[in-house]
């Protein structure tokens, strides 16, 4: 829980700086603020491909990485066991994303 409240704020930071340092108000996406994720990138594309982009985002893969060491020192399993976990619970997420912005487009 605590890694979620840290990389909320941490995406809280990068957009106030951004707001502030540069980018106009207008052109500001709420679900997509900052160029952290590939999506940020693809503004043209589907809804599909834009939610399968934004699971790759800088922050997000890095509180997977801390997920899975967290993991392996609290359940007292390998590296590997614990990634297999923590990253097919992220892959059944990106898979379900992906699905319910098919569906609604």
């Amino acid at each position: 829980m605590h890694v979620c409240l840290a990389s909320e704020a941490a995406d809280g930071v990068i957009v106030d700086l951004t707001l502030l340092f540069g980018n106009s108000a207008d052109s500001y996406d709420g679900r997509n603020p900052v160029g952290t994720n590939l999506a940020y990138y693809m503004p043209d594309s589907g809804p599909a491909l834009k939610a399968a982009l934004s699971f790759f985002d800088v922050i997000g893969l890095w509180q997977l990485v801390l997920l899975v060491i967290g993991m392996a020192i609290v359940a007292k399993v390998s590296t590997g066991k614990a990634a297999a976990v923590v990253v097919g619970w992220w892959v059944l997420g990106l898979l379900v994303s992906v699905g319910i912005a098919a569906a609604t487009s």
